[in-house]
Order: C-alpha cells, then structure tokens, then sequence
C-alpha cells in the first residue's frame, strides 16, 4: 500500500515490495523531482541499501512513510527483522536518509525491548520534535492486551517516554490512525470499536495533543449504530482540521459503501458532508485527503459506473471549499480496461500541484502458471494544472501596424496567484495559421500577471497561444485590419464608416417623420 511524502526538492513514493513466491515484503522508496525519477535504480530500499534483491530477504518490513525533520528526510516503518529490531515481533523503526550528503543514517528501533505486535506507524513534526504514534497490544505500553494508540517524541538524538492516545480500558480495539498537525497541534482520528453492537461496530474518534498534554478526551465523529465507520483521514479545510472515512454496512450485510466528510471546529464535529451521492448502491472506498489554499481535495476508489469508465474501480477525486463541493473528476485512465481495478490512493501537493498516487492492480497472462493470479503496480499521476488565461485588452479592432496588448494571468489550481515566468510561460502568435516567429516579450506584476505588447505588419486574424512545459494552455484571437482605413483589404473605406452613414440617414428620416406629425 503506498505513502507518499513531497517537500521543496521531490516527491517520494513509499510502497511495500515483495516476491511473488515468498511471503516476504520491504519497505523501498523512489524520488521524483517534477520533471524525472531519481538516477540509478528504479527504486531504493530503505531496509537495506546495499542490498537491492527483494527476495533475499527473509523477515517484514512494511507500512512504510516519511516525514522531513532537521533537514534530513525520516523513514517510519514496522519490522519484525531481529537484525535491528528486539525479538521477532513486529517493532516500528525509523531511518534518515540526508539528501544534502546523499547517505543513509543507521537503523534506529523505535518501540523498546518487549514482546507485543507494534504495527502502523505515523509521523509529523510538531514543534521542534518528531512525533512516532503506532498501534500496539502489548500491556507494558498500554493498557490491557487489545490494540490501543501511543505515541512518543524524539529530538534528533533521545525519544520521550511513551504516551498513551487511547486509555479506554480493556477489550477495545484502536487502529488506522492518521495525523495531521494544525496550528500549533497535532490532530489524530483513528478507527475505534467497544463492539458494543458486534465485532464490526467501528467508529471514528478525534484527540488533539499540544506537545505535552492533550486537549480533551477522545470525541467520536457522527457515530451511526447501523453502519461501520473506517479508514479515516486528515487533513484541513481553512484553518479546521478535515477528516474523511468510509461509511460501510455491517460485515456481513448488503448495501452501498459511501464516503463521508466532517469538519472539526474547536474540537468538536461539525455537520457530516456526504461526499458520495446518498442512495447510491455502488461501493466507494479507500478515501485520502490533502489541502491547499484552504480547501480539500478528497480522493477515493470507487466502482460507480455513473462516475466512472466500466465496472472495475477508479480513482476519483473531489474538491471541497467549506462549504459546497464541486463536480466528481476521474483521474485513472479511462481506457485501462474492465478488469483494471485501482484503489489505496494517496496523494500530496508539490510544485503547486496535486500528485496522486495509487495500486493498480490488472491480471497476468494465465500460460505463466504463477500462484498469485494478478499483477500489482504502482503508479503516479499529475491530477491538477495551473490556471492559465490570455487577453488582449482592446477597446477596438486595432489595424495593421498596431500594437496589441498581451495580458497573461497564471493561478495555481486553487486559485491563488504564481509567477508565469517561473513555470516558463511563452505566448507564440500565429497570423491566419502561419506561425510567426519569436514570442511576446512579458513582463511580471508580481501579482500572478504578465503584460506584453505585439507589433503586428499586416491585417488578418492573429492567435496567440500560451504554453507551459510545451502544452498549449491558454489562446485568444484578435482581428486586424487594414492600416489604410479599410476593413481589412486597404482598398475603400471602412464598414464601420457605412455604418455610421446609414445611421444618421436613418435618424434624418425620423425626425423629419416627427415634424410632419407634429404639423
């Protein structure tokens, strides 16, 4: 299942790889830097670097993210290798890795020497410390035997002791935890179930934590008896944390799965925003969310054909302001095939832009006689693209030999202004589909605007095209005419001037009308 984590400089794409003959996984890492992927091997493996043979490995290394934390990028991840973990259960381990020397740092062991399953990790800065949240069963760190959430910091050099998240006694279950840090705390939402109403009675529970104490007790997001709640992830709309889950029936039971949606103000659940169309019978799962310019952009798989290209499931992603959502938008391929299915999207923004990231997963040729019936592949995708407009502010027609204004305007895909001539905005101009040669010469406002001028020689219909990263963006057309006072042959006057002739005989013809009627 992929993580992606994106910074100034790159993008890395974390995944679990493994063989296919051998229940074995490690954790590998590639980089992208928004125009290719990092030199060298295809991918990196942060288990071990010196050795890149997946199957060689005989222990599992999985659930695997990164956080940046004092200049150097921090893997975290779950281990049951005793070569750098206490015993062969499942521990969480971080390691660094600096770009600035291009070295990895030691293998680090993050939960202390016990016997219980330490599992799922997450991680985010808050402050000046790393914060490492994991799941667990083992007593000495928790309460009881069941899977409950802890957490504890680390400087750079020491760890914290252990705080517990989920002190909510014995015989419930805590897991998929996902953080966030808004403002000055980290937000944390997490699947909880007392099985109050039976084995699959999960709901979603919110806590903040200031560094050093929490803010309040656990608070449930619209818990609904008769349906499952799951997977929750967040993010922010505004300055709220935002919180996404899937909203399923009981284990067991018919009916549709739905995303859901809740904003938490001031630490308390706001109203619920059904992401997906209520009534719909069709399976949505698997949601992420990310944030720029104070909105969200929520992304999940879905097998609703309404949505989508054919019965398999897609990737969909939706934007949300606040306040009302906008339309549904496909960004898996529509042509992939119906027996393409594409789910575990995550997604980050880098470069002004959302990057999506998912599993695909598609069969094999039946003749190779291999046990696992499928391929599984992940790929990534640019699902955003800047605003780009063009115009030429006239208040007329101009004629051959003037110039013509240029306007060029250049917004991220949430609105908010950048520099056209960072990304290498161009505007060519074509005069009746023969390309001329050079561009316009812009100038930058600062504020997301570019102005230039263009000296045109000869009357016909001009265009001028914008283009980023060698793709046409953004066009306009202007009509020039004749310099000679002409419509545009240079040889009589201009239409506008019978125009006008004719509207003045027309207005004689009137008021000689009004003063007969008037006699």
């Amino acid at each position: 299942f992929p993580t992606v984590y994106s910074d100034d400089d790159a993008i890395r794409v974390i995944w679990n790889k493994g063989a296919r003959d051998m229940f074995v996984y490690q954790v590998v890492q590639r980089s992208f830097d928004g125009e290719e992927w990092q030199d060298g091997e295809d991918w990196v493996s942060v288990v071990d670097t010196q050795d890149q043979d997946f199957v060689a490995h005989e222990h599992y290394s999985h659930e695997g993210m990164a956080v940046a934390f004092r200049d150097k990028v921090y893997f975290v991840f779950a281990s049951d290798d005793p070569t750098y973990t206490s015993g062969e259960e499942h521990d969480i381990v971080l390691r660094y890795f600096d770009p600035a020397r291009n070295e990895w740092g030691p293998i680090i062991e993050v939960t202390p020497n016990d016997e219980g399953q330490d599992r799922e990790p997450q991680a985010a800065v808050l402050g000046d410390r790393l914060v490492i949240a994991w799941r667990t069963n083992d007593p000495a760190k928790a309460e009881g035997g069941d899977d409950d959430l802890v957490l504890r910091t680390f400087d750079g050099a020491a760890f914290s002791e252990i705080v517990v998240i989920t002190p909510d006694g014995e015989g419930t279950m805590d897991a998929r935890m996902d953080v966030a840090v808004v403002g000055d705390r980290l937000s944390m939402v997490w699947e909880w179930n007392n099985r109050a109403n039976g084995p699959s009675d999960w709901d979603v529970m919110y806590r903040e934590f200031d560094g050093s104490d929490f803010s309040g007790p656990a608070v449930p997001l619209a818990p609904v008896p008769e349906r499952v709640s799951k997977l929750p992830r967040i993010a922010t709309v505004g300055e709220d944390p935002f919180v996404v889950w899937e909203s399923r029936p009981p284990t067991g039971e018919p009916g549709a799965v739905a995303i859901k949606a809740c904003r938490v103000v001031d630490g308390q659940p706001g109203p619920v925003v059904d992401v997906t169309r209520p009534g719909s019978a069709a399976e949505n799962v698997q949601p992420d969310v990310v944030s720029a310019g104070g909105k969200a952009y929520i992304l999940w798989s879905s097998f609703d054909d309404s949505l989508t290209h054919g019965p398999d499931s897609d990737i969909v992603m939706r934007e949300y302001d606040g306040e009302k959502l906008a339309d549904v938008v496909e960004l898996s391929h529509p042509r992939d095939g119906p027996d393409v299915n594409e789910g575990f999207v995550t997604a980050c923004v880098f470069q002004d832009s959302i990057y999506a990231v998912w599993r695909m997963m598609y069969p094999v040729d039946p003749s190779m006689g291999l046990d696992v019936p499928v391929n599984e592949d992940i790929v990534m995708r640019r699902v955003t693209d800047h605003q780009v407009t063009v115009t030429t502010p006239l208040e007329k027609n101009p004629r051959a030999g003037d110039e013509v204004p240029v306007r060029v305007e250049t917004r991220t895909f949430y609105g908010s202004p950048t520099d056209g001539q960072e990304l290498g905005v161009t505007v060519r101009v074509l005069r009746d589909l023969e390309v001329l040669p050079g561009t316009v010469t812009l100038t930058g406002d600062g504020d997301g605007v570019l102005s230039g001028t263009f000296q045109t020689d000869e009357p016909g219909t001009y265009r001028f095209v914008v283009t980023l990263e060698e793709r046409e963006v953004a066009s306009t057309e202007v009509s020039v005419h004749g310099a000679g006072g002409t419509d545009g042959d240079g040889n009589g006057p201009s239409i506008y001037v019978y125009y006008t002739m004719g509207a003045l005989v027309l207005l004689a013809i009137a008021l000689v009308i009004w003063f007969r009627q008037r006699r």
